[in-house]
């Protein structure tokens, strides 16, 4: 959900780096992104626009083994 008046991205991306999924999410609306996380590892997630990782927008998804 991007509760901003500014234009957001969700990108997601394997352990390797590459991408698995992006999303735009526009102001004030919502978005989905499904992704299969099917190996051990961290996913990293954050919006692509300029900046915005840089500002604190990026987190990852810490996928453990069984």
């Amino acid at each position: 959900e991007n509760v901003s008046g500014t234009a957001h991205n969700l990108t997601v991306k394997n352990p390797q780096g590459n991408v698995l999924a992006e999303v735009d999410i526009p102001p004030r609306e919502t978005a989905t992104a499904k992704v299969r996380l099917a190996k051990t590892g961290a996913y990293p997630f954050y919006c692509n626009k300029t900046m915005h990782s840089t500002l604190g927008m990026k987190e990852k998804i810490e996928v453990s083994p069984k």
